[in-house]
């Protein structure tokens, strides 16, 4: 989480700086999704926040250009994703 507003959470993605191919959007504006590990990050929050959306935001490189994903709380998919840190935890 990069910052707290009131009590949603704000997860900000940089484009343009690990490593992206030739093929991929070259700015926020040509994605259709955010990254999916920015997805499961925001919704592990979101579950430990109990929120149901908020929002990704997408920047190119020098900052001027963004944009903000919906993204909506998925409980079965922080269950599953949380279950290998649980584990550890036991042992």
């Amino acid at each position: 989480m990069d910052a707290v507003k009131g009590n949603y959470p704000l997860e900000f993605k940089f484009k343009g700086f690990n490593g992206e191919d030739e093929s991929s959007p070259k700015t926020p504006d040509e994605m259709n999704e955010p990254p999916k590990l920015a997805k499961e990050q925001l919704n592990a929050y979101f579950n430990m926040m109990d929120k149901k959306l908020d929002y990704i935001y997408v920047l190119d490189r020098n900052g001027l250009s963004f944009k903000p994903f919906p993204v909506e709380r998925d409980k079965k998919a922080f269950q599953r994703n949380s279950e290998g840190p649980r584990r550890l935890l036991k042992v």
